[in-house]
């Protein structure tokens, strides 16, 4: 019998957990994790621009992350999940066109075109620009440090290293989706934010589950969150 053929789309999904680390340690590491580095980026802004502490610490982190990896026999490859997605340059393809802030520009682009077309005035919100306070270099580390730190550090984090630990215990897969999705939503500290970024840490979740690979929800997120932040620049209305 041929093997079947995996990918985003076709055969079965191709995640397993394959972390050395227990629900309860790994939790226990996230935490420390999160909390370090709100402490970290307080101790560094008393010295640094804040830009210059938020970076180092997620850089910081992301070492951590990798290192933790490593403890009790495991390595980043099989801990985290970095390896090569099942279903080659089509998954890559795939992380792209399911970055939420691009679907949803290409909705608000077909939606303006009908009405347009159909006779109607639209009149566009300001755009709104969150860096607007920012100058030179500072606006362009904000842009380095929201728009690929800070995913970096987040997938790592949680659908890395926290998902595959959780996902060994009753929760299986799915339940431990949702609670690692609804822990990073908590972050995120907006009420209205909540129900977007739940949905967004689902869909994350579902492209690591069928490709196997932490680097779709990575370029996902990376993708999302460099919309969101250059949207601006663009004259795109904000999405974040």
């Amino acid at each position: 019998m041929a093997p079947q053929t995996r990918g985003v789309f076709r055969g079965p999904a191709a995640y397993a957990a394959r972390t050395p680390w227990r629900p309860y340690p790994a939790l226990a590491a996230a935490a420390a994790l999160l909390l370090m580095h709100f402490g970290c980026v307080w101790a560094l802004g008393l010295a640094l621009d804040r830009p210059c502490a938020v970076a180092i610490s997620l850089i910081l982190q992301v070492s951590l992350i990798l290192g933790a990896s490593t403890l009790f026999g495991g390595n980043p490859r099989d801990a985290l999940a970095l390896r090569p997605p099942a279903g080659g340059w089509r998954a890559y393809m795939a992380a792209i066109l399911f970055t939420p802030a691009l679907v949803g520009y290409v909705v608000f682009v077909i939606v303006l075109i009908v009405l347009r077309a159909a006779g109607h005035s639209v009149s566009l919100l300001p755009v709104y620009d969150p860096f607007f306070f920012l100058e030179g270099s500072e606006w362009a580390l904000w842009v380095a440090v929201a728009g690929l730190l800070v995913p970096l550090r987040e997938e790592l984090l949680f659908r890395g290293f926290l998902l595959p630990a959780l996902a060994q215990s009753r929760l299986g897969y799915w339940g431990a989706a949702v609670v690692v999705a609804a822990a990073w939503a908590a972050l995120h500290g907006s009420l209205l934010a909540l129900a977007p970024v739940l949905f967004i840490g689902l869909l994350l979740a579902w492209l690591l589950w069928r490709t196997g690979s932490l680097y779709m929800p990575i370029l996902c997120h990376t993708a999302q969150n460099l919309l969101v932040v250059l949207a601006p620049l663009l004259g795109l209305p904000g999405v974040g």
